[in-house]
């Protein structure tokens, strides 16, 4: 024999790999999107009315993308609900990252579609003087 033990011969079985958690990431994408749905609604409700008000006694129309913000900013809240789903459907290794991209890359789109449907009327005004 080679002064070995007849256990140190055998290998040990790799032990299944532990779940890595995603951390905050489906939190920060969660709150991230209802905070931008959140703001969409409050500035759709409160500061669109001005913008329309003061862009129409020049008696011009609204910018069409104007027009959609203001008459679906309701679909922002979509996206909470799609964070939501995608995180409890997909809770394997992937589906919690996923859904918290995906609440950040909603909250991104959301605040700047949000400041160019808002402003894009002020900037069309400037070209007619």
């Amino acid at each position: 024999m080679t002064g070995r033990s007849a256990s140190s011969g055998l290998r040990r079985r790799p032990t299944p790999k532990t779940r890595r958690s995603a951390g905050l990431l489906p939190w920060l994408g969660l709150i991230g999107s209802i905070g931008m749905a959140l703001v969409v609604t409050v500035f759709a409700k409160l500061l669109l009315i001005n913008f329309v008000e003061m862009y129409t006694t020049y008696g011009q129309e609204l910018p069409w993308l104007s027009q959609v913000y203001r008459n679906n900013y309701m679909l922002f809240w979509l996206g909470p609900v799609a964070v939501g789903l995608l995180w409890y459907i997909r809770r394997d290794s992937w589906g919690p990252r996923v859904a918290g991209l995906l609440g950040l890359l909603i909250a991104l789109v959301g605040a700047v579609s949000t400041i160019f449907a808002l402003y894009l009327p002020y900037m069309r005004m400037a070209s007619l003087f």
